[in-house]
């Protein structure tokens, strides 16, 4: 073995024997461990420290087998990576390396704790299928283009904080079954977890150009970031942020809206329990043309704001609401004098207004007919 050589142990049975007699005979003027095109496919490694190993060329471990824990930590990999159907049995530790090309750990299976802490994937980066029974450790990790982790489950504590990915970021119908910390996150493009699954709390803080949760199934979710959760059920919903969220047949029993611009929102269909809205924006006053709402829906943001004069507001727009679906002609126009006169019995100025122009309308006419009367008395005499 020469540094920058190719290297062949498919099959074999790697004891720390052998791949200690590997490194060493790879080991460049600089100290360095460099290794040219890599075949561990299907090997059974008793050793694997690849602590600060350079590969050269393409590097595949489909199907290997690590019985001890697995070290990568400040590998550079310039090819690709494979690690398709790989099982790490007593964790895996990539913290600071780095992928140049694809990296592929497709249906792989973690069975401890998997460490990606500070990695950088320059190129694709694909989890699809992929397995972590331990805890999952992706903070401070980039991506230069996709990362693609549909259907990846996750048993243990998953945490991806202070991370970026150029592009998409897809954990479509993942499974999370302990809690998910993720974000801080930067996503070029798009950030998916459509038909996911969380049994406990999911926390997401993301800057995306589009982010979907669509027909998820969630406990206990907090969003820092627009989203579209179109028929997704939760236990508990906090969204924070100006918006625009999409909530269309979105069923919570608990939901709280923090500083979210109501106007940019849909909620059609949307089945919100314990609301509760602080510190929520809807522009304007009463609008002639109010958001196409219904009076439930406008009434119960009425009860659950903070804000009384938009409560008021909230009031207003569910009598509206009503005065214009009503069928009778003769109601909405009863319902339009009250509008006009007393806002719905809800705007005092208007309504003390109203009174003062009735009491002044009254004195004139009372005034009126007195005089009216003396010049009848006068013209009698």
């Amino acid at each position: 073995m020469e540094p920058g050589g190719d290297l062949d142990l498919r099959g074999a049975t790697v004891d720390p024997a052998t791949w200690e007699a590997v490194r060493a005979g790879a080991v460049d003027a600089a100290g360095v461990v460099r290794l040219g095109r890599c075949r561990f496919d299907g090997a059974v490694l008793d050793c694997a420290d690849f602590h600060g190993v350079v590969f050269e060329g393409d590097a595949s471990f489909a199907g290997a087998q690590f019985r001890r824990a697995a070290s990568f930590r400040d590998a550079v990999f310039h090819g690709n990576a494979g690690f398709h159907e790989a099982v790490f049995n007593r964790g895996a530790t990539y913290d600071g390396a780095v992928f140049d090309r694809h990296a592929d750990f497709t249906c792989a299976r973690f069975n401890a704790d998997a460490l990606f802490t500070g990695v950088r994937w320059k190129a694709d980066v694909t989890f699809t299928g992929a397995w972590f029974l331990g805890a999952a450790d992706f903070d401070c990790s980039s991506c230069g283009r996709d990362v693609l982790a549909q259907e990846t489950r996750f048993s243990s504590p998953l945490s991806w904080r202070n991370g970026s990915v150029a592009r998409h970021l897809l954990l479509d119908r993942a499974l999370f079954r302990d809690c998910a910390w993720l974000g801080p996150l930067t996503v070029g493009a798009r950030l998916s977890l459509n038909s996911a699954r969380a049994s406990r709390t999911l926390r997401l803080t993301a800057t995306a150009q589009r982010v979907s949760i669509r027909n998820a199934i969630l406990h206990t979710t907090r969003l820092h970031t627009p989203a579209d959760l179109s028929h997704t059920s939760a236990t508990e919903l906090q969204l924070h942020g100006a918006g625009p969220l999409t909530l269309t047949g979105a069923v919570a029993a608990s939901t709280r809206l923090t500083g979210v611009d109501l106007g940019t929102c849909v909620f059609e269909s949307a089945k919100l329990s314990g609301l509760a809205l602080r510190g929520c924006r809807f522009p304007g006053r009463l609008a002639e043309e109010p958001a196409p709402w219904t009076a439930a829906l406008y009434q119960s943001f009425a009860e659950a704001t903070d804000d009384p004069e938009q409560a008021r507001l909230f009031h207003i727009r569910a009598i509206e609401m009503r005065r214009l679906a009503h069928p009778s002609p003769w109601w909405r126009l009863l319902l339009t004098l009250c509008r006009v006169t007393s806002g719905y019995g809800r705007s005092p100025l208007r309504i003390h207004t109203t009174f003062a122009a009735l009491a002044l309308t009254a004195t004139l006419l009372t005034a009126l007919g007195l005089e009216s009367g003396e010049l009848a008395t006068l013209a009698h005499r």
